[in-house]
């Protein structure tokens, strides 16, 4: 008897401190970077106030943490976390990128600001497996009453780090602004 309550109680002693020793997993946040390079303006442009005044995503996606599609439609949460709200993040990336695009003296970029606003709506902005990530939506533009709109598409190649999955997002946003800018232009 007192030899099983001796390997009970050492099993038990065993257990709390393998238990005790074990790391909970770390949990990494990231925040968006507007990573546009700045484009020539055009001599005597008016300046152009911007404001994007929604983003709008796919219920999956609107999550703290980031989500992958995988080829078969299933949704994978990959224990990496955005720093602040993501659709916060974005027009907070877009917003920067645009003052640069659209040059510093030929942008006011601001809240709720006229004559331009922007509405974002993503039907998808996420990786798609094999390390693709994929952007497609319809971007509406409100200039002086009126509204316009185009559709916006791009795809990024990425390695499978939380890093360069978050490039991938920023890259992906950059181009977003261009085509903006470039629609704005016309």
């Amino acid at each position: 008897m007192k030899k099983i309550f001796t390997h009970t109680l050492l099993l038990i002693v065993s257990l709390l401190l393998v238990s005790c020793m074990s790391k909970t997993p770390e949990h990494r946040f990231f925040l968006l970077s507007a990573t546009a390079t700045p484009q020539t303006a055009e001599n005597g442009a008016e300046p152009l106030a911007v404001s994007i005044s929604t983003v709008t995503l796919p219920e999956y996606l609107n999550q703290k943490e980031m989500v992958l599609r995988l080829p078969s439609g299933e949704l994978k949460k990959t224990g990496v976390f955005w720093g602040q709200d993501f659709k916060e993040d974005i027009r907070t990336v877009v917003t920067e990128n645009l003052g640069v695009l659209l040059g510093t003296d030929k942008a006011i970029v601001k809240g709720d600001s006229k004559p331009v606003r922007l509405r974002l709506k993503f039907h998808e902005f996420a990786e798609v497996g094999q390390g693709k990530l994929v952007m497609r939506g319809v971007c509406v533009c409100e200039i002086a009453g009126e509204f316009r709109q185009f559709s916006f598409s791009g795809s990024r190649i990425c390695k499978e780090t939380p890093e360069s999955r978050v490039q991938a997002h920023n890259q992906l946003l950059a181009d977003l602004s261009v085509q903006i800018a470039d629609f704005l232009r016309k």
